[in-house]
């Protein structure tokens, strides 16, 4: 299990302690948050659950999800009903969602700049509205995946790939790199469009591989806004810093 955290600087800060969950008699309830389903051989049959505030047994899960799933879930822990003393294990777990969210984006590598240039610049990407971080009380990237909130105005049944791209030219005078979240349709829909919000997952591994630098990744994240007058897409960043993952422990 990889330990790491993330510091968006334009933003407040991400609490990494328990101070200020609901604390009731002798549980804590936490607030949904990011959370991707594991195992331990050290434990064989018991699945657990990767947050930004710790490991927790999740046997609850068995039957409904799997390991690698990604959830975005609120959960409590029951300190007088605990059985066993090597960890401890969450009930009450809500996802969210109404299914897991594992594999639900792509990155795309630089390795192909013509490729990554041409599906940044098609027209068939869509506005973004904005970009949400999940909120104050869970960090984004858990366990090598990063959890995106995207807002954009779609109908419920509007279907969409979203792929986060990069390119090798594509970066700072810092040679900080720039990632661009590009969403398109991937169905025809005639129902009638709001502001909706869905959770998405991208797999960070290979990218981080590719980018990490003393223990730490950083880039910006841009997504489209509209066209220009010459039709061409205008992309922002969803921060006016760059976003900075510290790797507490390699990341392989």
């Amino acid at each position: 299990m990889k330990s790491l955290k993330i510091i968006i600087l334009t933003l407040s800060g991400f609490l990494f302690f328990t101070s200020c969950l609901e604390d009731n008699g002798n549980f804590t309830s936490y607030p949904a948050n990011a959370a991707v389903v594991t195992s331990f051989e050290t434990y064989p049959g018991v699945l657990f659950i990767s947050t930004s505030y710790g490991v927790f047994a999740a046997n609850e899960l068995k039957g409904k999800y799997n390991v690698g799933d990604c959830l975005y879930c609120s959960f409590k822990i029951n300190y007088d009903s605990q059985p066993s003393r090597y960890y401890q294990t969450a009930s009450e777990i809500k996802n969210i969602q109404d299914s897991p969210l594992n594999e639900s984006g792509i990155v795309m590598l630089p390795h192909n700049s013509d490729s990554n240039v041409s599906y940044i610049d098609t027209a068939s990407v869509d506005s973004i509205l904005a970009i949400q971080f999940l909120n104050n009380y869970s960090s984004p990237y858990v366990d090598n995946h990063l959890f995106l909130s995207i807002g954009q105005i779609a109908s419920n049944n509007q279907e969409y790939e979203y792929k986060l791209v990069s390119y090798p030219d594509s970066c700072d005078l810092e040679k900080i790199p720039y990632l661009y979240i590009c969403a398109k349709k991937t169905n025809t829909s005639s129902a009638a469009v709001k502001e909706t919000y869905r959770t998405q997952v991208f797999d960070m591994l290979s990218f981080v591989n590719e980018y990490k630098k003393d223990k730490e990744i950083k880039f910006y994240l841009k997504y489209k806004v509209g066209v220009d007058g010459n039709g061409n897409n205008i992309y922002q960043s969803a921060t006016s810093s760059p976003i900075i993952i510290v790797l507490e422990s390699d990341t392989e």
